[in-house]
């Protein structure tokens, strides 16, 4: 199952690498507008981000192996959509519908996959959550040098092929069909089958946005929407630095390919030694996640100090060290300390929160970068100062973490 889970969240980063970043030059090979494109892509990102909460509340109530397999559908057909309209030069327009079926396919697949890995048992999470990463950064690395070769034959022939890679998906569901997370009812009564639609939009209207409510989470989600402003940064400003600085865009991908080997070969030891000798207990997951926090900050700001290849690539190294341990870590304690039964939801809804900390930093990056390109010690210092309030806001919730403890043992 874990093998399984594994080469899905690969194979399905591979998908995206390996034809999406290629759609863009699409367009702007056929002279479409780049703000024209940038609003339709933005548009599709967007609807994508807020389907992760639905997404985790269908894990929830139907099943996440059920919607694992409607996602794997729905983009699958988006991609072979998308293959026939660049094969009759649709207008720019017609990508819209596809795009978003991509998008939401795409969340429906990594939050229902992240759902079934939340109900592992605890000690066991960790380790999957590894692997799962490890396959993801090898998807992402191979993408591309896939991407590239056969756009260079025929866009609409990379989207068959994504199609068809994206539908072979279907088979990582078998060694899944033992997975039980689902509250789906057995009987194929029409009239409890109807009975339970009622029942489930009801729930939907009253648990959708429950997250928000939740005073006990709330820190830490708020915690998480600062700690990806920064994160987003090493995609965002990082290659706009070192662009700036002088570096090639053949060195700046060197940087990118550091980073995946790192993840690729020490995500699992490293995981492992925190989980053998530096876990204790449940919270210390929550240290652990601080500790990723100040890796990156120390990272970001050790930029600024040389301007020698080896001297980023070493910071590169520390910052992988830090997303290694944030990234695992982070997903870990939602999955932990979230409510029973309701796991997938407040999944879908820290995707979310992720995904809106990542835009904002977008924006955020680039003001940065506009006031004070000409100072890098100021400019990294305070692109990466949002980490502060990260770690006030994790405080918070590590009180709470005891409190809950303290009335447990009451």
């Amino acid at each position: 199952m874990v093998l399984a889970l594994a080469f899905l969240r690969g194979l399905s980063a591979a998908v995206f690498s390996v034809s999406l970043p290629f759609l863009n030059i699409y367009f702007f090979g056929s002279g479409y507008n780049m703000g024209s494109v940038g609003l339709l892509t933005g548009i599709s990102t967007l609807i994508g981000a807020i389907a992760r909460i639905p997404s985790g509340f269908l894990s929830d109530k139907v099943g996440a192996r059920r919607i694992l397999l409607l996602g794997i559908v729905m983009r699958s057909f988006a991609l072979l959509s998308v293959a026939f309209l660049i094969h009759f030069s649709a207008h720019l327009i017609y990508f819209q519908v596809p795009l978003i079926l991509n998008s939401f396919g795409f969340s429906l697949i990594v939050t229902s996959s992240n759902t079934i890995i939340s109900h592992l048992d605890e000690e066991k999470k960790p380790y999957v959550l590894s692997i799962v990463r490890v396959g993801i950064n090898i998807g992402f690395s191979l993408g591309p040098i896939l991407g590239g070769f056969i756009s260079e034959f025929s866009f609409s022939l990379l989207f068959f092929i994504s199609s068809i890679l994206s539908f072979l998906l279907i088979f990582c569901l078998i060694p899944l069909r033992k997975v039980e997370v689902e509250n789906f009812p057995k009987s194929s009564s029409a009239e409890n089958g109807y009975q339970h639609l009622n029942e489930l939009k009801k729930s939907f209207i009253v648990e959708m946005f429950s997250p928000i409510s939740d005073t006990f989470f709330m820190p830490f989600f708020i915690s998480l929407f600062f700690s990806f402003v920064v994160v987003s940064q090493f995609l965002n400003s990082f290659p706009v630095y070192a662009s700036f600085i002088g570096f090639s865009n053949r060195e700046i991908g060197y940087f990118f390919t550091i980073n995946g080997l790192f993840v690729v070969l020490f995500q699992f030891p490293i995981i492992n030694f925190i989980l053998k000798y530096l876990i204790k207990e449940r919270r210390d997951k929550l240290k652990a996640m601080c500790a990723g926090i100040i890796f990156y900050f120390a990272s970001f700001n050790l930029f600024a100090v040389f301007k020698s290849f080896f001297w980023l690539a070493f910071c590169v190294i520390i910052l992988t060290l830090g997303e290694i341990i944030f990234m695992t870590f982070s997903s870990i304690i939602v999955m932990d300390e979230s409510p029973t039964g309701r796991k997938g939801l407040y999944l879908g809804f820290s995707e979310f929160i992720e995904t809106v900390g990542w835009s904002v930093g977008k924006y955020f990056g680039g003001a940065m970068f506009d006031m004070f390109k000409n100072s890098p010690s100021e400019f990294w210092l305070f692109t990466s100062s949002p980490l502060f309030l990260a770690i006030i806001f994790s405080f918070i919730f590590y009180i709470k973490l005891i409190r809950e403890k303290n009335q447990i043992l009451r």
